[in-house]
């Protein structure tokens, strides 16, 4: 019992049991996001959460399993959590019977943030989601986040699937590979992952943008007021060419959306 609160401290692998979350997906969500805050348990010193951070937990990856951006909702108070959860129940309960999509319809699957823990061979290399490109070629995939952006440079590890590194990037990364192999994917430049994947080495960096110029989408992030977006400085000083320039800031997600 914590003295503070009174509630119970629950282990990071009883928190993911009770709420359904994955242990590296909590870790992940408290590093990016502060999900929650944690507490050390009192026997054992380890991170421990209480009853009402599992409630926040579980209505955050309700709404996310819904459809909803984890950035999107993890800001959230959780009264505001709850009236998104009524407010999509109201919404499902009024939405008619799906009707067969026109065969020009775009399928799009953003793999970033929490879906790739959901994927085995979600590691160094990209195997799952090379597996995911093989079985499903007629479904559009756009690299996204931590792992995405990381993997660029050849020499990354497993232990580095949620960091930004910072050395120079060392050729045939496994997001320049698939990128150059697989027709269905493709990628965004946004968040502090997509920054750091080109800013870290920048002369690496435009000829990356140059050889995928017609495959990469110009992104921010989650905006919120002062928020700080580094990849408008970054692209004015890599003075790219204006054809791709064009393609990667707009024309390439107005072909991709059919817009």
């Amino acid at each position: 019992m914590t003295p503070a609160t009174d509630e119970p401290i629950f282990s990071i692998g009883t928190a993911s049991r009770l709420t359904g979350i994955p242990a590296d997906t909590l870790r992940a969500w408290e590093r990016r996001y502060n999900a929650v805050t944690p507490r050390r348990c009192p026997d054992n010193n380890r991170r421990g959460y209480t009853r009402s951070d599992l409630a926040r937990l579980g209505l955050i990856k309700q709404l996310v399993d819904q459809g909803h951006a984890v950035s999107s909702v993890v800001y959230l108070p959780e009264d505001a959590l709850r009236e998104r959860m009524r407010v999509h129940s109201d919404l499902q309960a009024d939405t008619p019977e799906p009707r067969p999509e026109p065969p020009s319809a775009p399928r799009v699957l953003v793999f970033g943030d929490g879906l790739p823990f959901q994927v085995d061979g979600w590691g160094a290399g990209l195997p799952g989601l090379e597996r995911m490109l093989r079985t499903y070629p007629n479904v559009n995939f756009v690299g996204h986040a931590n792992g995405w952006g990381a993997s660029i440079s050849a020499d990354m590890t497993d232990d580095m699937m949620n960091a930004y590194p910072k050395t120079p990037v060392v050729p045939g990364g496994a997001a320049d590979r698939l990128l150059t192999q697989y027709p269905n994917m493709y990628a965004d430049l946004s968040a502090g992952s997509g920054h750091n994947a080109i800013a870290r080495d920048l002369p690496h960096g435009r000829l990356f943008l140059e050889r995928h110029r017609e495959k990469l989408f110009f992104a921010t992030d989650y905006l919120m007021p002062g928020q700080e977006v580094p990849q408008f400085d970054l692209f004015k000083s890599l003075d790219l060419a204006k054809d791709t320039w064009d393609l990667i800031s707009h024309r390439n997600a107005q072909k991709f959306l059919k817009l």
